[in-house]
């Protein structure tokens, strides 16, 4: 836990249905939102419009292999 907290990046961490379980401190400083303000959103209020299609993709094929993933993505600003 304490590795995610103290990571400079944004890092959020989802269910299978898109919900924001936990984010770091630089993931609120970098999209502005608070944590309370970022657990009551998913990750597709905060991606991009034209990232939606390939998270949807990623999300089938992580759900089918019971894996995780990792990966960049832009978000709305």
């Amino acid at each position: 836990r304490a590795l995610i907290e103290l990571a400079p990046d944004a890092i959020v961490v989802a269910n299978p249905d898109g919900s924001l379980v936990q984010v770091n401190s630089a993931a609120s400083r970098l999209l502005g939102y608070s944590a309370p303000e970022l657990l009551s959103r998913t990750v597709f209020d905060l991606l991009a419009p034209d990232e939606i299609p390939r998270l949807r993709t990623l999300r089938q094929t992580l759900l089918a292999e019971g894996s995780t993933g990792i990966g960049e993505w832009q978000v709305r600003h």
